[in-house]
């Protein structure tokens, strides 16, 4: 919005000053004519083009916290072996995921690793699996404050996923209790590869 801003101001000074200042607004706005556009429908085009920005600037401030809007939640980008020459074992063209450094770099998105302490760990683990086709482990876990013994289950998943894990297990157990952390490097099935192929 910023750049915009200086840009908007720089056009209007460039308009005022040269070749010389406008000594009055009639003028200003006859210097601000493209062509055959009026110097008025230009600045009425300019005001629209930057008020537009600035009302969408405004509007999505607050997506900037948000996840999965690029990247798909699931799975590879098959589409990716088609831009960077990927094939499979028939030799046609875009059925393989892109690898190598760039198709791994592409595909790569932040993983998380969450831990859910809750009454039902069953019924959370079951829909976790359906929902996000993820692996549940549970872990043994004593609360030392209330000394109750609960199973704390551990989900690894990448930042895409995490909105559908909140709301997964806050249908399975409103009461649950979720620790998210972010992991390092996560290896092995549906992340990446253990050993380089």
């Amino acid at each position: 919005m910023w750049i915009f801003l200086v840009l908007g101001i720089a056009w209007a000074l460039k308009g005022y000053i040269h070749p010389n200042t406008a000594p009055s607004l009639q003028i200003f706005i006859s210097r601000s004519q493209l062509g055959n556009i009026p110097g008025e429908v230009m600045i009425a085009i300019g005001l629209i083009y930057n008020g537009l920005l600035f009302a969408l600037g405004i509007l999505t401030a607050g997506l900037q916290k948000a996840s999965g809007e690029v990247l798909p939640r699931y799975g590879e980008l098959p589409v990716l072996g088609t831009l960077l020459g990927g094939t499979d074992k028939t030799g046609k063209a875009g059925a393989a995921p892109a690898r190598g450094p760039v198709g791994r770099f592409l595909r790569r998105r932040q993983q998380l690793v969450a831990l859910i302490i809750c009454a039902d760990p069953e019924t959370v683990a079951r829909h976790v699996g359906r929902d996000l086709k993820r692996g549940v482990t549970a872990l043994h876990g004593t609360g030392m404050y209330t000394h109750l013994e609960r199973e704390v289950l551990l989900v690894v998943v990448t930042v895409t996923e995490m909105p559908l894990l909140k709301a997964t297990v806050k249908a399975a157990d409103p009461n649950a209790f979720v620790v998210v952390m972010p992991a390092q490097e996560v290896l092995g099935k549906g992340f990446q590869p253990l050993a380089e192929e």
